[in-house]
């Protein structure tokens, strides 16, 4: 799971970081972003924008990435539960993704963390 997350992620990297605007401001910009993404996404965002306004097969092919990353990250947190019967923090018909159950303080007959089906 972790191989597919890392590949789409860094396939998503290749290709916003192939479609920035070869120039000295856009450069400095992106360097910046490595340094510190959080202070600095605000100015990659806005580039990502003018991009997808630009070229809308980029923008299609970073919402299908985005949207496949996301589909692989499944939180779940159950906590102060009393049940008569189990708990299940995740059920699942797909065996791929990527699932995270935290369950505190709770009591059950039976306490799953994922179910696959």
């Amino acid at each position: 799971m972790g191989e597919i997350f890392s590949n789409k992620a860094e396939k998503l990297y290749t290709i916003i970081r192939k479609n920035f605007p070869n120039n000295e401001s856009t450069k400095l910009i992106w360097e910046k972003f490595k340094a510190d993404p959080e202070i600095n996404k605000t100015a990659i965002e806005e580039i990502i924008k003018k991009e997808f306004t630009n070229d809308p097969i980029f923008k299609e092919t970073i919402i299908k990435l985005v949207n496949e990353i996301n589909g692989l990250i499944v939180h779940t947190n159950i906590e102060n539960v009393k049940a008569r019967e189990g708990i299940i923090g995740i059920e699942s018909n797909k065996d791929k993704g990527n699932y995270c159950v935290n369950i505190r303080n709770s009591i059950a007959n039976a306490i799953i963390g994922v179910k696959l089906n």
